[in-house]
């Protein structure tokens, strides 16, 4: 239990302008990132088939190809 965070959602839930909702909800963000411990709960694995003659085929930490520098001769 944290009371300022729990006072900054009260104040979210009642607030009206756009731009207060905003900023309550990254000062939340924050408050979340700072004082929690981070849990992974999921891993994912990934299996990729292509031809052997494919070079330069990689992706990045959110498994996304980089498709940029693949040659196919």
């Amino acid at each position: 239990s944290d009371e300022e965070y729990d006072n900054m959602y009260g104040a979210l839930k009642v607030a009206s302008d756009e731009g207060s909702k905003i900023q309550l909800a990254q000062r939340m963000d924050a408050s979340l990132m700072s004082n929690s411990a981070c849990i992974p709960l999921y891993y994912d694995e990934v299996i990729r088939v292509h031809r052997k003659e494919v070079q330069g085929l990689e992706t990045n930490a959110l498994n996304a190809l980089l498709l940029n520098k693949v040659i196919i001769p």
